[in-house]
């Protein structure tokens, strides 16, 4: 039914002749008539499977041997048997050849074995050459290397049956010429071997080499190793010399090939042990790693510094691919470097990111060297370095310069938050982050800013919008405020201490990183980072985050300090100015503007001697010239200014210079109207002196090299003593001095007197009958040209009186001071979207307001207005509000105080708008100024007083005195002028009487203002 090729040719029948027989017709008629039927039984049989030995006929008519195995099929609808039938006759023949082949066979194995399984192959080969000896007829065994270079060749090898020994090359067999061996090297060159006797060689020098070995007959064969022409074996017979036999001749050829990339094995074996030596020592003792790749990628060898630098035996890395480890993000990079390794020498690649025995990045680098093609390393040598360290300080020194420029730019303090926020997001793995800074209060920490690098912000924060501030241990914000160190809560959306818990579940957020911002030990508040990761995923993430939070902190509390400056600088009623040390404005706040009354353009980048009086210019420029330096220890500069108007405003100025800068930051006082009272205080003192000084003023003069001074009368009065009874000696002065205060007059003069200035002191002195009187002494050091002191002089007058008053009014002005002292402002801000106000405390309150409450004309504050002030200053305050232009705002009220008293206020305040214009904070401070006005009012009285005063002591008592003067003149020097004694006595009491009217008139209005001063104590 069906033939195979394999039939037709052993039994010589075509398939068309075969598909005309049946079996019968192949069988042989020389079986039995019982081989006969067992073959029908055969085919007539419905066994599954049948086999025994028959013989066949071939078409040739010869008989073979044949063992017939049958399976029982189904084939084209029938039952059929497939029948195999093996030729034992060719199977004998090939028994017969495999019986003659087999001690090649086996001395081939044992040659095997030996090369195998020895190190020593010298040993090694010296016992094949034993086998070979042993298996065919020779008698020595040699073998030649080339030098292709030099086109020579050397002897290296060489045994002889029966020896023990294995020799090594011959000296004198080396570097032999080809040209010496011309027709045996074209036949070896050529892959061909070359067989002959010895007599019969035309080489001189092969022939002259084999005789001394007593060589007859020779069969060499070339040694090929990878198409290089290694060198060649020769096969020598002592004793006969017939042709090498086929068999022999094949099991030769074969050893030769064999021995040949053994030789060859052998020698790069020693370079390898020697170069493996070297490099073991240098791999396994440097800090590199040493890897080498196939061409896909593949660990082929791992040096054992991977304990070191990873952590993990190479046994972790070999066999397994590369890209298996390495940070998935880089992968696409590290193909692009091992496709373009194939075709070049060595590539430097960068930084990635590659796991150790903790699951941890790490960053690495690596160079490599394509060696695909050099024997016994057959690929790609990959020298690593750990740069984790490196890479990682340059990664957190990158981030902290971007985030310290984009926080530090000038703007909003939540502006330039959110762009250093978003350098932050550039930490893969990090999907949202935020601050949190401490409120200026320190009881509340309140979220500043937030960021995110998609939209999960959205779904986080729409579902926990109300959550912008948090208490101490509150939250993990506030959970970093009481440890102040990083913390990392995972699996937030399930841990209710993580009060917003809910919000990270719907976005899928699993992990919150809290890093505290620290200054010099200060809290300032904590940025918190938000991953979709679990912790263990974010290890390098979160020791960057904690090295740039830890160097930050500075450039934050710059920042928080530079708004609360602006602040201050911005709304301050005082002048504040940062003037270049070139002296020009750099910049002014609006106090400023409007005392000077120029425009912001007319002041700004101006010299700032263009505003001051001519006359206090060079002085004021060298004075802050000193400050700048910190050469003048003064606090303050006091000058006078112009406005646009021409009036001299007087600031006092008081400031610190900035060298990084270059700038000096001064803030001001307009002390104008205080300087004017002083001045008019002064005329006024200077008027009553003059006043005081024609009665009970004395006059004393002392050389300075004399222990006597010289009094005038008014003095020794002073002291009650008679110039009769009483020597002025520094002796008896010092004894009349109060012993509290001798130290005055024991002192060296010179301590306390400047030459040519008058020196005032007053002290206590002592009368002649122990009464305590206070004086006031006037005192003049005079010096000759040289400076050398030669008098002292001096005023001294009674003050008994007008200490007492003096004291009454220390009393007043440390009164006034006090309450001065303790009417502070008080700051107020309005939040305009709540319409609510808040205001600070004052130490002085007259009356109980509201610290918290509703802006409105009803609240606590406004409903004490003074009446006739509350309606324009509502109106005022809110027609600045709705001024979409207007700035800032200033008034002027009365507030009704508890006892129904009247106290005033200077109010004013700026104004912080939206983009369209509309309110939304105003921040400002109410100054009470009732104490200033009813002092200053005080004040006038008293002047208006002591101008009367004086003129009634410098003009009124000068008519009454001057006639009593002028009639004692008349009496003594003239003897009455022509008047008699009681005419004179009665004009003189006339005159006494007018003078005693005036003093009293005098005395009256003193006591009225001891009087005003004793009730404004008593107030």
């Amino acid at each position: 039914m069906k033939v195979n090729n394999e039939a037709i040719m052993q039994y010589g029948y075509s398939q068309e002749e075969f598909f005309n027989m049946t079996i019968t017709e192949v069988r042989s008629t020389l079986d039995t008539p019982d081989s006969e039927n067992g073959v029908n039984d055969s085919i007539l049989s419905s066994e599954p499977y049948e086999e025994r030995e028959v013989r066949h006929r071939k078409r040739d008519g010869s008989y073979i041997s044949a063992r017939i195995k049958s399976n029982l099929i189904e084939y084209g609808k029938k039952t059929a048997k497939l029948v195999i039938a093996i030729n034992l006759n060719e199977c004998d023949y090939r028994g017969e050849q495999i019986d003659s082949q087999k001690p090649y066979l086996s001395a081939i194995d044992e040659i095997n074995q030996l090369l195998l399984k020895t190190d020593d192959v010298f040993k090694s080969l010296h016992d094949c050459f034993n086998t070979i000896g042993n298996i065919v007829e020779v008698d020595c065994i040699f073998q030649f290397k080339n030098n292709l270079e030099d086109k020579s060749t050397s002897h290296k090898l060489e045994w002889h049956k029966g020896s023990l020994d294995f020799e090594n090359y011959d000296l004198d067999l080396q570097d032999i010429p080809f040209s010496n061996l011309t027709n045996v090297m074209q036949r070896l060159q050529n892959k061909d071997h070359f067989e002959g006797a010895v007599d019969s060689l035309n080489s001189p020098w092969i022939q002259e080499f084999l005789e001394n070995r007593d060589i007859k007959y020779i069969l060499l064969i070339p040694i090929w190793v990878r198409e290089e022409f290694y060198g060649f074996i020769g096969f020598g017979n002592s004793h006969n010399t017939k042709e090498v036999c086929a068999a022999d001749f094949q099991f030769l050829k074969t050893m030769a090939s064999h021995l040949g990339h053994v030789l060859k094995r052998s020698e790069m074996y020693q370079d390898l042990i020697y170069s493996e030596a070297q490099f073991k020592s240098l791999i396994e003792n440097g800090k590199d790693l040493i890897a080498i790749l196939d061409s896909n990628g593949t660990f082929k060898y791992v040096s054992p510094s991977s304990n070191t630098i990873l952590g993990s035996d190479p046994e972790v890395y070999v066999g397994k691919s590369f890209f298996d480890f390495i940070y998935e993000v880089d992968v696409p990079l590290m193909e692009t470097y091992l496709s373009e390794i194939l075709e070049k020498k060595s590539i430097s690649i960068q930084p990635y990111r590659f796991p150790d025995a903790e699951g941890n990045w790490r960053w690495i680098r690596t160079e490599l060297t394509n060696h695909l093609n050099t024997p016994l390393i057959e690929g790609i040598v990959a020298n690593t370095v750990d740069v984790t360290a490196e890479v990682e300080k340059k990664m957190v020194d990158n981030l902290v310069t971007a985030m310290t420029l984009a926080i530090g730019k000038p703007g909003l303090l939540t502006k330039c938050l959110n762009k250093g926020l978003n350098h932050l997001l550039q930490i893969s793995r990090i999907c949202v982050s935020e601050i949190w800074l401490v409120s200026p209060d320190e009881n509340r920490l309140n979220l500043i800013s937030k960021s995110s690098c998609n939209e999960t912000i959205e779904k986080f924060y729409h579902n926990s919008s109300s959550l912008d501030s948090l208490s101490p241990g509150e939250g993990l914000p506030g959970y970093t405020w009481t440890e102040k160190k990083v913390t990392v809560w995972t699996d937030i959306s399930n841990d209710r201490k993580f009060l917003r818990y809910a919000a990270a579940d719907a976005s899928n957020i699993h992990t919150a990183i809290g890093l505290p911002l620290l200054y010099n030990e200060e809290y300032l508040g904590c940025i918190i980072c938000f991953s979709h990761l679990r912790e263990g995923e974010l290890n390098d993430q979160i020791n960057i985050l904690a090295a740039v939070s830890k160097q930050i902190g500075a450039i934050v509390k710059q920042k928080i300090t530079e708004v609360e400056y602006r602040n201050f600088f911005n709304i301050s009623p005082d002048p504040h100015v940062i003037v270049g040390f070139d002296g020009y404005i750099k910049k002014c706040n609006k106090a400023f503007i409007e005392l000077l009354e120029y425009d912001d353009d007319k002041i700004k980048n101006r010299s700032i001697s263009q505003f001051i009086h001519s006359d206090d210019q060079r002085t004021f420029l060298y004075k802050l010239k000193k400050m700048v330096d910190a050469v003048d220890d003064s606090k303050s500069i006091e000058t006078r200014f112009i406005t646009k108007n021409g009036q001299i405003k007087i600031l006092k100025w008081s400031g610190t210079s900035i060298s990084e800068s270059k700038v000096f930051v001064a803030a001001a006082q307009d002390v104008t109207e205080q300087r004017s009272v002083e001045e008019n205080l002064k005329k006024a003192y200077e008027r009553l002196r003059t006043a005081q000084k024609i009665a009970k003023i004395g006059y004393w003069v002392k050389e300075f090299n004399c222990d006597e001074s010289v009094w005038s009368e008014e003095t020794y009065s002073i002291y009650e003593r008679s110039p009769e009874t009483f020597t002025p000696t520094m002796e008896s002065i010092a004894k009349a001095f109060h012993p509290d205060d001798r130290y005055l007059i024991t002192s060296n003069p010179s301590e306390n007197l400047e030459p040519g200035k008058l020196r005032s002191f007053e002290h206590r002195i002592l009368t002649k009958s122990g009464k305590v009187k206070w004086v006031r002494q006037e005192i003049r050091m005079l010096t000759t040209n040289l400076g050398e002191p030669i008098q002292l002089e001096g005023t001294i007058q009674d003050i008994t009186e007008r200490k007492k008053y003096e004291d009454q009014l220390t009393i007043s002005n440390e009164k006034f001071r006090l309450a001065m002292q303790a009417s502070n402002e008080i700051i107020w801000e309005i939040d305009h979207g709540k319409q609510k106000v808040v205001r600070g405390k004052s130490r002085k309150q007259p009356f109980r307001y509201g610290k918290t409450e509703t802006f409105s004309k009803e609240n606590s504050w406004f409903s004490k207005m003074h009446a006739e002030d509350r309606d324009k200053t509502w109106e005022s305050i809110n027609r600045a509000f709705r001024n979409k232009r207007k700035k800032s705002w200033q008034g002027e009220y009365r507030i009704l105080s508890s006892d129904g008293s009247e106290v005033f206020f200077v109010d004013r305040c700026y104004i912080l708008r939206d983009k369209l214009g509309n309110p939304i904070r105003s921040v400002g401070s109410s100054l009470d100024v009732t104490d200033s006005r009813q002092q200053l009012q005080r004040i006038k009285k008293q002047n208006k007083n002591l101008r009367e005063i004086a003129w009634l002591q410098s003009h009124v008592i000068r008519s009454p005195l001057s006639k009593i003067m002028g009639l004692t003149y008349l009496s003594r020097e003239l003897n009455g002028g022509g008047k008699s004694n009681d005419e004179i006595m009665e004009m003189i009491s006339e005159a006494a009487n007018e003078l005693d009217v005036v003093i009293r008139e005098i005395t009256n209005k003193t006591n009225t203002i001891q009087d005003e001063d004793s009730r404004n104590f008593i107030n």
